[in-house]
């Protein structure tokens, strides 16, 4: 079995804002940050590392397509923050615990599937085309 390669270090750390956006970040709830740290009872850094923890599966589910011509869209909107989302909904019904990680893979899987398969992306994002260089998709 080949070994996986490592996050790029500028995927890495945009994958991460976007997963920050995505735990601390709700339109519906302006208090959603003072309760994901009340539930989570530790600090901020804490709460990252632990969320950031999951990226190496979404990596290990997206490297064979990564570094295809085009996607369909943004993978940090469509995938990364709303992973970040369900972390942090997943956190605030959980007594601050986070989901193991088979529910994550489960989680990212679905969230990949959907990202390639919707019939949304097919007439909206045709076009688009984001640098890779930049590590975005």
């Amino acid at each position: 079995m080949e070994k996986l390669k490592p996050i790029p270090a500028n995927v890495a750390a945009i994958w991460g804002a976007f997963l920050y956006e995505g735990v601390w970040v709700c339109a519906k709830n302006t208090t959603r940050e003072t309760e994901v740290l009340r539930h989570w009872n530790q600090g901020r850094v804490d709460l990252m590392a632990a969320v950031c923890a999951y990226l190496p599966e979404v990596w290990r589910q997206i490297e064979p397509r990564w570094y295809e011509a085009q996607f369909p869209g943004v993978f940090e909107y469509e995938v990364i923050a709303p992973l970040g989302t369900i972390l942090g909904d997943y956190l605030l019904l959980n007594q601050g615990s986070l989901p193991p990680r088979d529910f994550v893979q489960t989680f990212v899987r679905d969230l990949i599937d959907d990202f390639f398969h919707s019939e949304q992306h097919a007439r909206i994002h045709r076009h688009t085309h984001i640098d890779h260089s930049a590590g975005l998709h």
